[in-house]
Order: C-alpha cells, then sequence, then structure tokens
C-alpha cells in the first residue's frame, strides 16, 4: 500500500524543484556578505547553508529514486519542450553549493565545481546545438530558454574562490559564452514578448529570469577587471531599469 503512495509523490516532482536550492544558496550568500559588512550574525548564514545542502541531498535521492521507477516520465521531462530547461537548475546548484562547501571541505568543493563545470558545458552545448537543429514557433519562445546557456556565467563566480588551475581562462570563457548568448537570445525572447501573444499569467513570473544574465555578466565582469568602470556601471544600471520597466 506505501509502494503507490511513494511513487504517486515522485511522479510529480519536477526537475524544477532545484530552483528552491538556488535560491537558499543565494540567500545564504547574501547573509554571510551582510555578515562581513555590517557585522551581523553568521548564525542565519549559516543555517541557511545547511538546510540547502541537506535540501540538495534529499530532493537528489528523490529524483534518483523517480528516475529508477519512473523513468519514462523523467525521459519525457527531458524531451519535452517546455520543462528540458529546468535541468539546468540541478547543475546550478551543484556550481553554488561549492561556494558553501569551499571553507569547510575545499577538496570536495574543488571536485563539484569540476562536475559542475562539465555538465554545464555540455547540457549547454545539447541545448544550443538542439534548438538551432530544430525548427521553433515564436508562441513558444520563453525567458526559460535563457537558462541553460546564460549560467554559463556562474561559472567562474565561485570558481574564483577556489585555488583551481586556470580559473582565469574559464572565467573567461564562460563569460564569453554567457553574455554573448545572453544577448542573442534577450533579443528572441524580447521579440516574442512584444510581437507575439502575452504569455499565460502562470508563466509571466518566469520573465524576471531575463534580469539574471546581467546580474551574473556584472559580478564576472567585476571580479576580471576588478574596478567598477563604465561597462561593469552599464551592466548593473540597465539590469535594475530592466527589473523595474513594464512587463507583459
Amino acid at each position: 500500500m506505501t509502494t503507490p503512495i511513494r511513487e504517486s509523490f515522485i511522479e510529480f516532482m519536477p526537475v524544477s524543484i532545484f530552483g528552491s536550492v538556488m535560491g537558499l544558496c543565494g540567500l545564504s550568500f547574501a547573509w554571510h556578505r551582510a555578515a562581513q559588512l555590517w557585522k551581523v550574525s553568521r548564525v542565519i548564514a549559516d543555517v541557511t547553508g545547511y538546510v540547502a545542502i541537506v535540501s540538495f541531498i534529499l530532493l537528489s535521492v528523490c529524483y534518483l529514486l523517480k528516475f529508477i521507477r519512473l523513468r519514462s516520465l523523467v525521459i519525457a521531462e527531458f524531451r519535452s519542450p517546455a520543462s528540458i530547461w529546468f535541468f539546468a537548475t540541478y547543475i546550478i546548484c551543484l556550481l553554488l553549493l561549492t561556494g558553501l562547501l569551499s571553507s569547510q571541505m575545499p577538496r570536495l568543493a574543488i571536485g563539484i565545481w569540476y562536475i559542475g563545470v562539465l555538465l554545464m558545458l555540455l547540457f549547454a552545448s545539447y541545448i544550443s546545438r538542439n534548438r538551432l537543429d530544430e525548427r521553433q514557433e515564436p508562441e513558444h519562445t520563453m525567458p526559460v530558454w535563457i537558462l541553460p546557456i546564460a549560467v554559463t556565467l556562474n561559472i567562474p563566480i565561485i570558481g574564483n574562490q577556489l585555488p583551481v588551475i586556470g580559473i582565469y581562462e574559464f572565467s573567461l570563457m564562460a563569460f564569453g559564452i554567457g553574455s554573448i548568448f545572453s544577448i542573442v537570445l534577450s533579443k528572441i525572447i524580447l521579440s516574442r514578448l512584444i510581437f507575439q501573444a502575452p504569455a499565460p499569467v502562470a508563466a509571466q513570473p518566469a520573465h524576471l529570469i531575463l534580469t539574471a544574465p546581467l546580474a551574473l555578466a556584472f559580478t564576472v565582469y567585476f571580479q576580471l577587471n576588478g574596478e567598477l568602470n563604465i561597462v561593469a556601471s552599464s551592466l548593473l544600471y540597465f539590469n535594475l531599469f530592466f527589473w523595474t520597466g513594464p512587463r507583459q
């Protein structure tokens, strides 16, 4: 009697649920930064980080069970043009978790970072080829398209804090791939939002995803350049303007 209940829970578990771990990692990073700047307690940052790690492990186990028991659903989710993009959230979690582990377990963090980099580049390459090889309908264009390619910008954000050989070249590669593809995809997505019918109401909050590439590009550029010059300022202020601008 218990097996159908567990399978029904796993059956409706989407891969996009790993986005919640991304949010927890970001919250932990923000509180760590607040502790450095304003001398607030690190308790919230540490607790949030532990919750993120535990959540990632539990969700990974659950999704692995889904793959073992209901493999056809996972394959269908990966092949679906609406959900394949969200597989990037799992890889992003790997990259972000290295930032939580780097101070306590640096060797483990470096190993996970390398795995995340490899998976991210393979997935980004697969998505770019898949999108170019297949004809796409304009009305199917959604902001989530930008996830697998633009988030290569996550690679150097954490990598620059690790003793990784060749991290500067890794950073340049990730910045080039992520920033240029973001410009191309943003043009396509904005064209759809302007000239096609509005997206369903339930999907409209996803428009905020379009602000992620600019924020990531600003962070990476600042890490590489080391100063807040006109390029970095342009990325920052345009992103603020775009975030507060009107949306469908």
